[in-house]
């Protein structure tokens, strides 16, 4: 590892495969305490071999790491011998690599026949279901939120071959408005605990604006919930409307008209086959106007809530489906409206 192999100045660039057995005998322990020792003087990749059809590198593992070895230095071979995904989850939650090493082994050994080895391995097509699922474990658990759209954009033009050679151009034209939609919608999944607080703070400034212009007495406050004696609390955006508190909770913030906006605008553009420009415009006319009808929405909340008594829950959902309605009515009359022009072309030219 250090000087070169028998004189000849070629270092080797791991340790192992390390053998062991099932269970670890004391010469085993040995072996991967002394490997320990040498890693504080390499810090090179340890390779174990284990009993495939045990769990013995569970053991080993932490044999190693006990010993001060980086644990994404460690790799445990023959992992998927046997079917066994509990254990491969136990040692992936350790923070040590698996080795998926025996493709097309595909047969049984008699342990009386092979005493260090025998048993049942798995077949190759749960090998590679099994390294799928491992791939999208690693996926969901350390790709961050903001590379999900890169993911996304990777499957829908994945989607959009497959419709290519199934069904040529005129199907990937018939699903272009479903791929855009996914495309759009996991964007928008990606960003939504960056976007939360924004939209609440649009959502309280231009109902604190319309109710101000309507002649209501309203005040705008952040609660930042660190009370002089108690535990500390989560931060409030609060509206404080004719003397009542009102929260513009996370559930308050919009995302959901927004989404639906600008999925509709998808949509639209798609089904009046506007221009690509004008496309382009609907898509970012749908942000005002899902903000703008989402303050509408506190607002109304806000004012029937302090001048009747029906119960706040009806008033809450009743008054959000109204100004729901409205924006997606708004823009498929926006959107109707700029198709108007080729509609009156195409009725031309039919008489």
């Amino acid at each position: 590892m250090l000087d070169g192999i028998d004189g000849t100045g070629i270092r080797a660039g791991i340790y192992g495969e390390i053998g062991t057995s099932d269970p670890i005998r004391p010469s085993g322990k040995k072996c991967l305490q002394a490997t320990a020792i040498a890693f504080e003087k390499k810090r090179a990749e340890v390779q174990v071999h284990t009993f495939p059809w045990a769990q013995a590198g569970l053991e080993a593992s932490r044999l190693l790491i006990d010993g001060g070895v980086d644990p994404g230095k460690i790799v445990i071979c023959h992992t998927v011998i046997e079917f066994d995904v509990p254990y491969i989850v136990s040692l992936l939650r350790l923070g040590v690599n698996i080795e998926f090493d025996n493709f097309g082994k595909e047969f049984f050994i008699l342990k009386e026949d092979r005493g260090f080895a025998g048993g049942v391995f798995a077949r190759d097509i749960e090998r590679v279901r099994l390294t799928v699922g491992v791939g999208c474990l690693y996926l969901v658990r350390m790709v961050p939120a903001y590379a999900l759209p890169v993911a996304l954009l990777s499957f829908c033009l994945s989607f959009a071959g497959v419709a290519s050679f199934l069904f040529g151009t005129a199907g990937v034209r018939a699903l272009l408005p479903a791929i855009v939609g996914i495309l759009l919608l996991g964007i928008l999944a990606g960003l939504a605990p960056s976007l939360d607080w924004p939209l609440r703070g649009w959502g309280a400034r231009l109902g604190h604006y319309f109710m101000q212009h309507l002649g209501i007495d309203v005040n705008v406050a952040i609660d930042l919930g660190q009370p002089p004696h108690g535990p500390a609390q989560a931060t409030k955006l609060l509206l404080a409307v004719r003397g009542r508190i009102f929260e513009v909770a996370a559930e308050c913030n919009g995302f959901g008209l927004l989404t639906s906006s600008l999925l509709l605008a998808v949509i639209l553009g798609f089904h009046y086959r506007l221009t690509g420009l004008d496309r382009l415009l609907l898509l970012v006319t749908a942000v005002p106007v899902a903000i703008v009808f989402n303050a509408l929405r506190i607002v109304g909340i806000c004012v029937a809530t302090s001048r009747t008594t029906l119960p706040y829950d009806l008033i809450h959902e009743t008054v959000g489906v109204i100004f729901y309605v409205a924006a997606m009515a708004l823009l498929w009359w926006l959107a109707r409206r700029q198709a108007e022009p080729g509609l009156v072309e195409d009725a031309k030219v039919e008489v």
